[in-house]
């Protein structure tokens, strides 16, 4: 049986993958958790049950999982000696999603939350690999392609472009990283997905992310219904049962060491943004959500109007919403494609195809209306 260590475990996608491997296969997880205080500790344990559908007691009581306090930052992960040793003994497998997805940070910011992260995690796989230990599943992102324009491609990536923000460029060093562990023989696989949206079914999800900011948007509340003439430029999202049950089978598969998989709608199924206030509508009609009149000018006039409309508008929610447009407005300036070929081809073998957006949006939005603060 596997013993499998899940880092980010609080987030959106190590959420999800602890929960398909709790309901979906007989493995154990330990989930490494941080937290400031023991109150704040209990805090995290009772909203990862919660998320999970579980009672506290039931989480804690559950043997397949084991909880620790700790922080990936930190040497050894602020375990004691005994623990550290204990879990190197134990672990069969890692998969590494813990990071801080936030565009702006500053460039040491964003390398502490991502690439000092996989050393301390890489020193683990060091620590494990003399024991039983068999692979590492790696949540990168497709940011890692920054400005580069036109196709994608499932390989390793030579930046000539420039990033868009650092935590494109944190993120990229680290496969660069992970790269050099490849050829000396590490077992590691890069998983880049897109934009991560709730379960396909449910739509739930443990923490809004920047999609769900974009749909508020994206219906006019912002900004008095003026809005970014997009164009043709797409969105791609993925929901997290996908990337769930592709980092599963991935974990189980030796030959997929080396592999880099896009985990995205790619270009048969991204929506077109210029829909996304369509496809928001009636979810938000459904709340009475009331859309204002939508004018739509050009991204560059757009990006003006968000820099001096803070100046009459009162509503801070909004101030706030219009000044974080500015780190992701460029993105639609540059039109990128996310190559899924030979990521599609492999998980269609397993019988796990990416799902078509418009067969998920109503329930992750339906989610959204009802949970969001």
């Amino acid at each position: 049986m596997k013993t499998i260590f899940i880092t980010g475990a609080a987030g959106v996608i190590g959420s999800s993958i602890a929960e398909y491997l709790l309901k979906k296969t007989d493995n154990s997880i330990v989930l490494l958790l941080r937290a400031h205080s023991k109150e704040h500790l209990e805090e995290r344990i009772s909203s990862l049950a919660a998320f999970w559908g579980l009672s506290k007691t039931a989480l804690l009581k559950n043997k397949r999982i084991v909880l620790l306090a700790g922080d990936l930052s930190q040497k050894k992960f602020g375990l004691s000696n005994e623990q550290y040793k204990q879990l190197s003994y134990r672990v069969t497998h890692i998969i590494h999603s813990a990071g801080h997805v936030k565009l702006s940070q500053t460039l040491s910011e964003a390398r502490a939350n991502s690439v000092s992260l996989l050393e301390n995690v890489l020193s683990f796989v060091n620590d494990c690999k003399h024991h039983e230990f068999k692979k590492v599943e790696y949540i990168s992102t497709i940011g890692v392609a920054g400005k580069a324009p036109g196709t994608i491609p499932e390989k390793r990536l030579y930046n000539k472009h420039g990033f868009n923000n650092y935590y494109e460029q944190a993120k990229y060093e680290c496969e660069e990283r992970l790269f050099q562990e490849i050829e000396e023989g590490i077992p590691i696989t890069i998983h880049r997905p897109s934009m991560v949206v709730g379960d396909s079914k449910s739509g739930k999800i443990i923490n809004f992310q920047i999609f769900y900011y974009l749909c508020e948007y994206f219906s006019g509340a912002y900004s008095n219904g003026i809005l970014p003439d997009t164009k043709l430029f797409k969105l791609d999202i993925i929901p997290s049962d996908y990337i769930s049950k592709a980092v599963t089978i991935s974990m189980d598969d030796d030959l997929t060491v080396g592999q880099i998989f896009h985990l995205c709608s790619g270009n048969q199924h991204a929506i077109i943004l210029n829909d996304l206030n369509q496809l928001v509508e009636p979810s938000f009609q459904s709340q009475s959500k009331k859309q204002p009149f939508v004018i739509k000018i050009p991204i560059d006039l757009m990006r003006l109007y968000a820099k001096v409309a803070p100046l009459w508008i009162r509503n801070t929610k909004r101030k706030k919403a219009l000044a974080a447009s500015s780190y992701f407005l460029p993105y639609m300036k540059n039109v990128q494609i996310f190559n899924t070929i030979m990521t599609e081809k492999y998980f269609k073998e397993k019988n796990i195809l990416i799902p078509n957006p418009k067969d998920y949006i109503t329930p992750i939005l339906s989610y959204y209306m009802h949970h969001k603060k």
